[in-house]
C-alpha cells in the first residue's frame, strides 16, 4: 500500500507546493483543452435533472472473450455441471447518481454508484452465468481544479466506501469492503487516477479469502489517453507486491457511431473476477462500449 500512498502524497504535494491555488473553470472549455474538465462540466450540467444518471467506470459488452484459466468450481448456476468454456460472453455496467450537491462549495457532490461485471457461459451446452460481481459504492467527489504546472491539474479529490461481492455462499463466497482516497490528474488528453484503499477485515474475509489483498492489492492506478476520440487506457493494481502479482488491464475504444464505440480489452494477472481472485490468467475480448474512462 505504501507505493499508492506515496503516489497520492506526491500528487497532493505537487499541487500545494507548485501552485497552491485553484482557478475558475473556463467558460467555453472545449474537449480538446482538457478531457477530464470537459467531462466534469457536462456531468454538472445534468445535476438539475431529477433523473440524472451518468456513466462511471467503463461500460461495455464483449460477445467474444477468451480466458486462458478459469477455476472449475461447483456452482448452482451450472444446471448440468458442464465444464467451463474458456470462450464466453462478458459485460460490465457502471453508473453514478449525484445525491447531494454543493456540500461545501459549488464544485463538489456526494454520489451513489453501482458497477456490475458479469461472465456468461453463452457458448456452453446449457448457457448460464458463471459469475456476477456486484460493486455498490458511495463517494464524495471534490472538483478542486488545482493547477500543478505545465498544464497538469489535480482535478478531483475523492473519498469513498465500496463493497464488492460475488453473491455466492460458502465455500466460494467472496466479499470485501474498502475505504479509499483518490486523486485524479488531468492534462489536455490525459487522465491519471491514483486510488489507494484500506480493506476492512470482517468475518467473511477472514474465513474465505484472508489473503485477498495479496492478490488484489491495496490500490489502483489508471492512465488513460484520448486521441481523436479513441481512448487508450491501462488499469493496474497490486504493483506494490511485485511484477509476479501485478495485474494489468489494457483497453482501446474507438468511435463507430455517435454513442457506441468499438472496444478491445486485454487482461493479465490475478483477480479478473472475485471467485478467481487467486487464479492467474490472460484474457482478451472484443465488442462494443458505451463509455470509457474519458
Amino acid at each position: 500500500m505504501k507505493i499508492y500512498i506515496r503516489l497520492f502524497v506526491i500528487t497532493l504535494g505537487l499541487g500545494f507546493g507548485l501552485n497552491a491555488y485553484s482557478d475558475d473553470l473556463p467558460v467555453a472549455l472545449k474537449k480538446s483543452d482538457n478531457v477530464v474538465q470537459f467531462k466534469n462540466i457536462q456531468e454538472k450540467k445534468q445535476f438539475d435533472n431529477t433523473f440524472t444518471i451518468s456513466f462511471y467506470e467503463p461500460t461495455y459488452i464483449l460477445p467474444i472473450s477468451y480466458s486462458s484459466a478459469l477455476k472449475q468450481v461447483d456452482i448452482k448456476n451450472n444446471p448440468e455441471q458442464n465444464k467451463l468454456k474458456h470462450l464466453e460472453f462478458n459485460f460490465k455496467i457502471s453508473f453514478k447518481v449525484p445525491v447531494i450537491e454543493s456540500v461545501f462549495h459549488k464544485d463538489n457532490a456526494l454520489y451513489l454508484a453501482y458497477t456490475q461485471l458479469s461472465y456468461w457461459q453463452a457458448y456452453n451446452n446449457s448457457s448460464f452465468f458463471r459469475e456476477n460481481n456486484y460493486k455498490p459504492e458511495v463517494f464524495f467527489s471534490n472538483n478542486i481544479n488545482l493547477l500543478l504546472g505545465k498544464d497538469w491539474r489535480l482535478q478531483l479529490l475523492n473519498v469513498g466506501f465500496v463493497h464488492e461481492s460475488n453473491g455466492y455462499s460458502d465455500p466460494i463466497k467472496r466479499s470485501w469492503n474498502r475505504v479509499y482516497l483518490e486523486g485524479v490528474l488531468s492534462k489536455q488528453n490525459w487522465m491519471i487516477s491514483v486510488r489507494p484503499w484500506y480493506a476492512i477485515s470482517d468475518r467473511t474475509s477472514r474465513l474465505y479469502h484472508n489473503d485477498i489483498t495479496r492478490y488484489l492489492g491495496n490500490g489502483r492506478l489508471v492512465i488513460a489517453y484520448n486521441y481523436h476520440d479513441q481512448v487508450f487506457s491501462a488499469e493496474t493494481y497490486n504493483i506494490e507486491n511485485g511484477l509476479d502479482l501485478t495485474a494489468i488491464k489494457l483497453s482501446w475504444s474507438f468511435p463507430i457511431v455517435k454513442k457506441i464505440k468499438g472496444y478491445a480489452q486485454f487482461f493479465h494477472g490475478y483477480g479478473q473476477s472475485l471467485t478467481d481472485y487467486n487464479v492467474r490468467t490472460n484474457s482478451v475480448g472484443v465488442g462494443i462500449a458505451l463509455s470509457d474512462w474519458l
